[in-house]
């Protein structure tokens, strides 16, 4: 199977998340092949989010540069893979942990490309944006269901200690490069 093949089959399994599909994990390469697609999918997905305000026409307000913005939405990741980590050990599920990676990641490329489309051409909708940031919420609960196969209290455990992981490392990083988030 080529990247091409991976992305597409990916693309798929991602809108079978967001659909709530039972086997939308079939999509996703859980072998290295798989996880080594997914982290370049990881990669040009941060690219992207980096050089989002030059793309949307926006370079002159981007409160980071690209090279910083790569540093910060990496950091950001990486904190957030090691909570998942910790978090599915301490549910005895560290072997689910590649499975949520990669679904996790090519999600992330395709959420990604898909807020990049408008920004080419010069489109603002707050209501892409919101149905955007419901799709990414209902994906990634779809992700802790179906990919990981974690029960309700779980989730809500999960979806907490990530979304406090992504807080806590926007306000140290922020602190870090002086941005202030609350603006």
């Amino acid at each position: 199977m080529t990247l091409i093949d991976e992305a597409v089959s990916a693309t798929r399994g991602v809108f079978a998340l967001a659909g709530g599909q039972k086997d939308s994990e079939k999509y996703f390469d859980n072998s290295d092949y798989g996880l080594i697609g997914a982290i370049i999918a990881l990669i040009l997905s941060i690219a992207i989010n980096a050089h989002m305000p030059i793309i949307a026409g926006h370079a002159q307000q981007q409160l980071l540069g690209p090279r910083e913005a790569t540093i910060f939405i990496s950091t950001i990741y990486l904190i957030q893979i090691g909570v998942a980590a910790i978090v599915l050990n301490q549910f005895n599920l560290i072997e689910r942990l590649r499975a949520y990676l990669i679904a996790d990641f090519w999600s992330n490329f395709i959420i990604i490309i898909l807020m990049a489309i408008p920004a080419l051409f010069r489109v603002q909708s707050l209501l892409f944006v919101l149905i955007l940031a419901i799709g990414t919420i209902i994906i990634k609960i779809n992700i802790m269901r179906l990919i990981i196969k974690l029960n309700i209290g779980q989730i809500i455990i999960f979806f907490v200690a990530q979304l406090t992981a992504g807080f806590v490392g926007l306000i140290i990083l922020g602190s870090i490069f002086g941005v202030n988030i609350a603006e």
